[in-house]
């Protein structure tokens, strides 16, 4: 009797939910003042029964998200820090990937200063250049760009037409999010759009020079050889620095030196000396060192003033020379000091005679100096 039960319960109930079907059972088992034990909706079907229980979950649990559909072409070097395809699928699948574009090519290089440039190439699109201190950096900007292109050139070229409706106008492309939000260095030169190739639109991160520097500097001087004895030379220079061209002016005035006559040591001249000149040098440089190599012209007067004798007076020669001078200049910022010697052969060489006497001075041929300049760039 229980199994004649138990199967006309099984096919009584089989179209029938499982929560009827068991109030079912409790009904008759009442009506029999027992209890049903053993009976179920679907006896013969025990895995059927067990899939029926777990079906609830199976159906309420969430399908596996499917792969962004896009193709990463990279070329160049490798960073070893991040990686650009898994950031930019994150990137991609964070926001949805509805904007996603199909083809993705990227390439990095190191460049000469040290810096990462990176080219970054959407569906066949125009090249876009980013440059930074690190690759990490660069990988991060680039891929948050890649990401976040709106209506991307494959989905509009396969896209359908209708001919009914008007096809706006390109709107121009939006300025490039700020380093704030794609974490980037401020030193990279973010992305414009462009038909040209990208070496036509490589920014150069170099700092442009003036066309000119000018300075003035102080030049104290210790002169020998041209004048009596050795003497001190107060003098300054006001240039104009062009790249590793130097050209200057400048002028100064040399401490008198006494020449006595042989035949009477009371008897002798006081000379002293300015002049006014103009000179241009090559400047090679190394950092903050310079090695100035120059050569000029400079003009003036000799002034001679005899002492111990009867009829001594006051005298004037011209001057006439052609320093060359090398030199060592360190400038770090805009204040520095430059240290060297210089050869000045004397073009004229007038003479200085105490009359019926002797020849008292001549300059000699050449003058030999030794400076250090105070320089202040401007």
């Amino acid at each position: 009797m229980s199994g004649v039960y138990s199967k006309a319960a099984t096919s009584g109930f089989e179209g029938v939910a499982l929560r009827d079907c068991e109030a079912a059972l409790q009904s008759r088992a009442r009506e029999r003042d027992a209890t049903a034990v053993g009976e179920s909706c679907y006896p013969d079907r025990p895995v059927l029964h067990s899939l029926l229980a777990i079906a609830p979950l199976w159906v309420a649990s969430p399908s596996p998200a499917s792969p962004v559909p896009i193709e990463v072409v990279w070329s160049g070097e490798h960073c070893t820090v991040v990686d650009f395809e898994s950031l930019l699928r994150d990137e991609i699948e964070r926001r949805g990937g509805a904007a996603a574009p199909r083809r993705v090519e990227a390439s990095l290089r190191r460049l000469d200063d040290g810096s990462h440039e990176l080219l970054l190439v959407l569906e066949g699109g125009p090249t876009r250049r980013f440059v930074a201190p690190t690759c990490s950096t660069v990988i991060e900007a680039a891929a948050f760009v890649a990401a976040t292109t709106q209506g991307s050139v494959a989905e509009t070229s396969e896209a359908p037409r209708d001919p009914g409706l008007a096809i706006p106008e390109p709107q121009p492309e939006e300025e490039p999010p700020s380093t704030a939000s794609t974490g980037a260095s401020r030193d990279i030169a973010m992305p414009r759009a462009s038909s040209r190739p990208p070496q036509t639109e490589s920014v150069s991160r170099a700092r442009r020079r003036p066309a000119g520097r000018g300075y003035v500097a102080l030049v104290p001087q210790v002169s020998g050889g041209a004048l009596p004895e050795v003497g001190f030379v107060a003098s300054v220079e006001v240039g104009v620095l062009f790249g590793r061209l130097r050209v200057f002016a400048t002028g100064g005035y040399r401490t008198p030196g006494e020449a006595r006559s042989r035949l009477d040591p009371a008897a002798g001249g006081r000379f002293s000396q300015w002049f006014l000149g103009a000179s241009g040098c090559f400047e090679p440089r190394r950092r903050s060192f310079g090695f100035p190599l120059c050569a000029g012209l400079e003009g003036g007067q000799v002034m001679g003033r005899g002492f111990g004798f009867e009829g001594a007076t006051s005298t004037t020669a011209p001057w006439l020379a052609l320093p060359l001078s090398a030199s060592i200049s360190w400038v770090p910022r805009r204040v520095g000091i430059r240290v060297g010697a210089a050869v000045v052969p004397v073009l004229v060489r007038p003479e200085w005679v105490i009359e019926d006497l002797e020849t008292l001075f001549r300059p000699g041929p050449v003058d030999g100096r030794a400076f250090v300049a105070l320089e202040a760039r401007f």
